[in-house]
């Protein structure tokens, strides 16, 4: 089975992702996988902090597989550290043996199913974080990223069935939040939504539970499981 659920912040939601809360939490397995849609946070201390070693031991340990985007609020100075492999059809890179980082402009075969992956997104209070130490400029996709998903997606025949982003297409943007400014990212995913077959779109990062056109979910504290 595979579950999906919004951005956890490191500790501070990550009280969600509790057995108990999954439909048959009871019967998980590690061949069972709990994706999170970016802001996954406990890749954020300069170091592995004992907080952050705690957690991620924490996820190894439960019954399922976790995968994640990355968000916005990642410490990309760390992330980018992490060896780089090739799993499902696309390249990862693994935090602990399950618990696993889905790379931006990626697409893979879960259960059968195709997922076309694109984390990032720009944090609306840079104005408070410092550069290097709370915000980091690659919260937001490079020009190669965006090279790459689209040489991905083009060999693919632009058809996945399922697109998992942090960030909202500009179209659906505006239908959440009419005062917010679209940038190259949601422009980049307007083009995805335009020119790309799927069935279903999941994102997180707005905090909150929504249905959009489209069939374009946005996700935070439900946890669903992709039929």
């Amino acid at each position: 089975m595979i579950f999906l659920t919004g951005d956890t912040h490191g500790d501070i939601d990550i009280g969600k992702l509790k057995p108990e809360h999954f439909p048959a939490g009871d019967h998980l397995q590690k061949s069972d996988y709990v994706i999170i849609l970016g802001d996954f946070g406990f890749i954020w201390d300069p170091v592995e902090s004992e907080n952050e070693r705690t957690w991620l031991n924490w996820l190894e340990e439960c019954p399922w597989t976790t995968l994640f985007l990355d968000g916005n609020h990642e410490n990309f100075g760390r992330l980018t550290t992490f060896p780089i492999e090739q799993w499902h059809g696309g390249t990862v890179q693994r935090i602990r043996s399950s618990v696993i980082h889905l790379m931006r402009g990626q697409i893979y075969d879960i259960e059968g199913l195709s997922f076309f992956v694109m984390g990032g997104a720009r944090s609306s209070d840079i104005n408070q974080r410092r550069k290097g130490i709370s915000w980091w400029p690659e919260e937001e996709p490079s020009q190669n990223e965006y090279q790459e998903a689209f040489r991905n997606l083009e060999e693919h025949n632009c058809q996945v069935d399922v697109i998992l982003t942090h960030e909202l297409p500009t179209k659906q943007l505006k239908e959440l939040a009419p005062y917010q400014d679209a940038y190259e990212l949601t422009d980049f995913l307007n083009s995805v939504r335009k020119g790309v077959e799927y069935q279903k779109w999941y994102c997180g990062h707005h905090h909150v539970d929504k249905g959009l056109s489209e069939n374009i979910w946005v996700m935070y504290d439900d946890i669903i499981a992709l039929e």
